[in-house]
């Protein structure tokens, strides 16, 4: 009951720790008026006065809903990609080089939609390898998380839960942008900087990960 506790609510907390840890960093990028989402709620006829209390409640719906709102579809990916290979994998390796295996599959699985501009766009320097390889870089970290609580807890749901939550907050942090950024760096958590709570999380998992457990 406690690992589905942090599991319902671990990514909201860790979505909202990388988009502080990334402010933090570039100060310069924050914009306390939220002005993006003012422009947003005014294109849409809404009053933007009402941003901060928008984003609020946003957050905390996302929160409640999160890891259910795309339950179905990251449920038919995880069966395939934490409950089928990387069972599959932890057959011909250890659990560490299985994590890394289906994390790096999953991400170079991504490389069509990064050349069209999924998560990056087009006009960032090195495109698109700088993106293949930073949204690789991702789905190894994501997929560390995702593979260690589907071993631990013998069932891809945990990975479809932990997906899902990503998938409804990964462009929160946009909204407290201003100026221009690199992609590649954050806000959102596909970014290196914007997901170093990601980052952290994966490793002190990694290093866990050394017991052999059946995963269903």
């Amino acid at each position: 009951m406690r690992e589905y506790l942090l599991l319902y609510f671990g990514p909201t907390v860790l979505l909202l720790v990388s988009g502080a840890v990334y402010f933090l960093i570039f100060p310069g990028s924050f914009d306390p008026e939220l002005t993006t989402l003012q422009e947003m709620l005014a294109a849409s006829g809404k009053q933007g006065g009402i941003a901060l209390s928008v984003l609020t409640i946003q957050v905390l719906i996302f929160a409640v809903i999160g890891p259910v709102v795309n339950i179905i579809p990251t449920m038919g990916e995880e069966l395939g990609w934490r409950g089928y290979l990387l069972p599959k994998l932890r057959v011909f390796f250890s659990d560490r080089a299985a994590l890394l295996l289906s994390g790096a599959i999953w991400g170079i699985w991504h490389l069509p939609v990064i050349v069209m501009g999924h998560n990056y766009g087009t006009d960032y320097w090195g495109y698109p390898w700088l993106g293949i390889l930073a949204m690789t870089i991702f789905c190894v970290v994501l997929g560390i998380i995702e593979g260690y609580m589907s071993i631990k807890l013998q069932s891809a749901v945990p990975a479809a839960m932990i997906h899902s939550s990503v998938n409804a907050g990964v462009g929160f942090p946009i909204y407290l942008l201003k100026g221009s950024y690199n992609p590649l760096l954050g806000p959102a958590i596909t970014g290196l900087v914007g997901g170093l709570s990601f980052i952290v999380l994966a490793a002190v998992l990694f290093l866990k990960s050394n017991k052999k457990e059946a995963l269903l």
